[in-house]
Parts: structure tokens; sequence; C-alpha cells
């Protein structure tokens, strides 16, 4: 009877040591994601840079510029604006890889500034630009006109990127300019691009660094001003 009882209490305390350990597990998986969260929340908690920061040596976190004097101090920054801003530092990978974004909080700074660190170094840093002009009806010209409405020729800049979509007709000979594109929309060197015209007939156009937009020609012979041809194309400027 009493080896029966003594049983009995060894199982009860081998299951109760068994509870014990799990739940000491249980406790060490959550220790660990307070730790993790706590580290998360010291990350978002922006620290103000001081005077003289080297950017090469910040760790995962989120980070101040606090004034001019501070940012004209800082080394290996992006810009030479010396703006108030933000930067942010986020893990990259499982090898000490990571991405830095500098946000410069100015009016007349449309950039922000990205790059990234992996095999020890930091890489260049790239401009980002969102800066979206939104669609522009395109002013035409010598006699060019819109082959409809719907198709109005226009203009838009994305970020470094400008695009033009829209169809004309109204022009009657080779190598005329139909439009003029404003300062900001230009290309930095001359580009000529193949354009779709009526039928499946192919045309050329040119767009110069003063903006000027031509027609140069086509394979449709005659040109009449009934003849359309579309100006969808996009090219980068610098």
């Amino acid at each position: 009877m009493i080896d029966s009882t003594l049983g009995t209490i060894y199982e009860d305390v081998a299951d109760l040591q068994e509870r014990v350990a799990s739940l000491e597990a249980l406790m060490a998986t959550a220790q660990s994601g307070i730790s993790e969260l706590q580290s998360d929340i010291t990350a978002l908690n922006p620290q103000v840079l001081a005077e003289g920061t080297d950017l090469n040596n910040l760790g995962v976190g989120s980070y101040i510029i606090p004034n001019a004097s501070v940012c004209a101090t800082l080394q290996n920054k992006p810009t030479n604006s010396n703006s108030t801003g933000f930067i942010k530092v986020i893990s990259g990978g499982n090898e000490g890889q990571k991405n830095m974004y500098y946000i410069p909080c100015a009016k007349d700074i449309p950039d922000y500034y990205h790059r990234a660190y992996y095999q020890s170094s930091w890489g260049g840093w790239n401009a980002i630009n969102l800066t979206d002009s939104g669609w522009l009806d395109l002013t035409l010209i010598n006699g060019a006109i819109a082959y409809n409405e719907a198709q109005k020729p226009r203009y838009r800049k994305i970020g470094k990127d400008v695009f033009l979509s829209g169809v004309f007709k109204g022009v009657i000979q080779s190598n005329t300019d139909i439009a003029v594109l404003p300062s900001g929309f230009r290309p930095s060197k001359k580009i000529i691009v193949a354009i779709a015209s009526v039928g499946q007939i192919i045309s050329r156009m040119s767009i110069d660094t003063n903006g000027t937009i031509t027609y140069n020609r086509s394979t449709i012979e005659p040109v009449t001003s009934e003849n359309y041809h579309s100006i969808a194309c996009s090219f980068c400027v610098s």
C-alpha cells in the first residue's frame, strides 16, 4: 500500500517537473520576445545627433538632425545642404547588412537618399525623387492639333523621368516643330524616338535639349493633315 502511494507521488512529481520545465521554456520564449520588442521600441525612439557625428558609425535606429549647425558638421552625408532632417537605419540581413535613409526637412529639396551596408562597408548614396507633376497639357504649334479630346498630347514628370502621351494630326510636312517642353522637362541630350502613325506606319520624332519636339518624317507619302501620329515615349532628365 505504501509502495503504491509512493509510486503515485513519484509520478505526480515527475509530471509536475515536466510542467515546470515547459513553463520555464515558455517564459524564456516570452522574455526573448520582450527583449526584441524593447529593442524595436528603442530603435523607434529617435536619437538627436551631435555635432561631428559620422553617419558611417550609426547602428540600427532612428536619428534626428536637430539644426543646420549640426548638419554642417556631419560626416559622410549625401548632400551639401545643411538642413534639419531625419535618418533611419534598418537591418538588411542576418550578416550585418543595413539600409540607411536620409530625409532632409526642406521644401526646396525633393530628394531623399538611400545607401546600403554589406561586406563590411557602406555603398554610395543614391538620390530618390518621387516628385510628380501630374499630367499637363502640351501646347501644340505650327498647325499641329490634338487628334481628339480623349487623346490630347500631354506631358508628365515623376522624379527624373518625363513621359509624353497623346496623338496629334494637322502636320503637312516633315521636320515640323510641334511643341516646346518647358524647362525642367527637357533631355540633357537630343533624343530621337520611333512613334506609331496612322495604319501600321512608324514615324520619327526628336526632342532637343531646348525642349523643341519635332515631327521628323514618316514612311507615309504624301504627308497630309489627316495623318495622325502618337507622341508616346519617355526619357530621363539629369
